[in-house]
């Protein structure tokens, strides 16, 4: 395994813990475990957010169990990680639009840590992954591998 591969593969295994902790984190407070610790992290308990997050981890734990191709398993996770990135980011937006436009009595409370969630600052660290191996991570060559 390549020097690169090797740190790709450690990112991965990082970001792979990430999602499935927090994933777990909103699915156990969608169906009932809440605390104030819960929301230190900014997990809101959703159990739809946590499913998004499950998934993106399981892609990328994927990677563990493959002998052939791992390093693809981790640059497809990232790439999700960065989808959902952009449409929590647009969610936040339209949030934060709502209260410009409609003023509080529409958005009662809302405040721009309350559009937070782990599946933001999870796809940041994907961000970061993605700029670092940016040139594995390019819509040409996915599309050449068959992704």
């Amino acid at each position: 395994m390549k020097d690169d591969d090797r740190g790709l593969m450690a990112f991965g295994t990082a970001l792979a813990l990430g999602y499935l902790v927090f994933g777990a984190l909103e699915v156990m407070g969608g169906i009932g475990l809440n605390g104030e610790w819960l929301d230190t992290l900014y997990v809101k308990g959703s159990v739809m957010d946590g499913a998004v997050l499950l998934v993106i981890g399981a892609v990328l734990a994927f990677a563990w169990t493959e002998k052939e191709g791992r390093s693809a398993f981790v640059l497809v996770g990232m790439a999700l990680g960065l989808m959902f990135l952009a449409i929590y980011l647009v969610l936040m937006g339209a949030d934060l639009l709502s209260l410009l436009v409609f003023g509080t009595e529409h958005v009662e409370g809302w405040t721009l840590g309350e559009g937070i969630r782990p599946g933001i600052y999870l796809g940041l660290m994907a961000a970061a992954g993605g700029l670092a191996w940016r040139k594995r991570l390019s819509l040409g060559r996915l599309s050449r591998a068959g992704a």
